[in-house]
């Protein structure tokens, strides 16, 4: 789904490919409070708590800790103001903790690059959190399966 070639490290799952690096959109260095959707193939939703589900469109900008979600076949790009860029796949639910780059993965895949030299970032799923600097990772986590993580 996210583009395959190279070496990769594995956790709880077949042994898989790595991924390149991607070009992030250029933007201003700063916390991660806000990501603007640059890619949205099919389905894609903002879950926002207390507020009416919405369709998210293209440059929208995604704040606060609202969940969003990818339908069958669907997948989505945001990009931080710090340039950290995450891919979300097929059928996916996804947050963030505004003003840092902690993340959940309640179900589903991502990718996550976070361009060197700012830090590092935290994927939480139920079953694993993942700590990352300086490498791309790619996670999957399909609840009712094993969760699959892929160092880049």
């Amino acid at each position: 789904a996210f583009g395959v070639g190279g070496e990769s490290a594995r956790v709880g799952g077949p042994r898989a490919a790595g991924v390149g690096s991607f070009p992030a959109a250029r933007r201003p260095a700063g916390p991660g409070t806000e990501a603007g959707v640059n890619r949205i193939t099919n389905e894609f939703s903002v879950l926002a708590p207390a507020q009416v589900s919405h369709t998210a469109s293209i440059n929208e900008v995604i704040k606060n800790e609202i969940g969003l979600k990818t339908g069958v076949k669907s997948r989505s790009e945001l990009v931080f103001q710090d340039n950290t860029l995450t891919r979300l796949g097929p059928e996916s639910f996804f947050s963030f903790k505004p003003g840092t780059r902690e993340m959940d993965l309640k179900e589903g895949s991502m990718l996550l690059q976070v361009p060197k030299g700012i830090g590092g970032a935290q994927i939480h799923t139920a079953a694993v959190t993942a700590s990352i600097t300086g490498t791309p990772i790619m996670m999957e986590y399909p609840p009712t399966k094993r969760i699959q993580v892929v160092f880049l």
